[in-house]
């Protein structure tokens, strides 16, 4: 088996929260191998983390085709549909699980769309001082240019 990438830190550690009522604390745990155990086991956290990871790559390419789809929708409402949507799915995930599925998603596409905008109004600018820079020059060096 090769070497696993590491579970961020921001993937959530217990994602079912257990509270039991009383006025002495308590707390919930699990025994494993004679060990108690409160919130996920490390493999049970990595097996987790790979299940969301494969769920953030094909909400991608899903999220990429609507979005050509719907080619006037902000990417923003496109997403705030999806985080609607798939809560309503039983797959057996946590809201925060489903909070750092949408937070993976949003840096994604999110940040796509600020690159191809700010790369936009950067070929706008060039062209811009393109233009003005051929209205400055000799007509000798136009003819030259092929313009």
């Amino acid at each position: 088996m090769g070497v696993q990438e590491p579970i961020p830190e921001d993937f959530p550690r217990d994602p079912f929260p257990a509270a039991v009522p009383g006025a002495q604390p308590k707390f919930v745990a699990r025994k494993i191998d004679g060990r108690y155990v409160v919130g996920l086991t490390e493999q049970e956290r990595r097996e987790r983390y790979e299940a969301c990871l494969d769920l953030v790559e094909w909400l991608t390419g899903y999220t990429e085709k609507k979005y050509r789809q719907f080619s006037g929708v902000p990417i923003e409402a496109l997403l705030d549909k999806f985080d609607r949507d798939i809560r309503l799915k039983d797959w057996g995930l946590s809201s925060v699980e489903f909070d750092w599925i949408m937070a993976q998603l949003r840096a994604r596409f999110i940040s796509v769309e600020r690159a191809l905008t700010t790369a936009s109004h950067a070929v706008a600018n060039v062209r811009a001082r393109a233009a003005r820079t051929r209205r400055c020059m000799h007509p000798f060096l136009l003819r030259l240019w092929g313009q």
